[in-house]
């Protein structure tokens, strides 16, 4: 267990050999996911939006959110790729033999339903780049167009 809690602390994805530990990292990590990492995603953006500095500046913070993001994002996508990889090979070993151990059909379905929920994740957090994404090229075009409105002088 000591094993667990070390990893769980750097919320990385590795490949495992032994998909018991597999779904025990991979559950640990996405009820750490769910619980530090997006909140902390929206008090980032909170905190950033309440910036008084200038709309481009908004923007800009936004993108280094948009950063840390996709590293959650490629972690989520390194498990998944590690939990499908296991499904394929409990497949396998179906198709060599017919049968699946009970202890293998147990870890099959078990695979299964977390690597929905990695999906479920997955989708949200692509979702919710596009969302960022959007919302910083809009903070820069902002303080683009007022910047040109505020020093706009009419000429005779």
């Amino acid at each position: 267990m000591n094993k667990i809690k070390s990893y769980s602390l750097f919320f990385e994805s590795k490949m495992f050999d032994n998909h018991e530990e597999l779904l025990e990292h991979g559950q640990n990590y996405l009820d750490k996911f769910h619980i530090e990492n997006i909140m902390s995603w929206k008090k980032r953006l909170e905190s950033i939006i309440q910036n008084t500095e200038s709309f481009r500046y908004v923007g800009y913070s936004i993108n280094s959110l948009i950063e840390d993001v996709k590293k959650d994002q490629l972690t989520l996508e390194n498990f998944d790729k590690d939990i499908n990889s296991h499904i394929k090979e409990l497949d396998l070993i179906y198709q060599k033999s017919g049968t699946l151990s009970s202890k293998d059909d147990e870890a099959y379905e078990k695979l299964d339903n977390l690597s929905d929920e990695f999906r479920v994740f997955l989708e949200f957090t692509e979702e919710y780049l596009e969302e960022l994404e959007s919302v910083s090229k809009s903070y820069i075009s902002i303080d683009d167009k007022l910047g040109f409105l505020l020093k706009a002088k009419l000429k005779k």
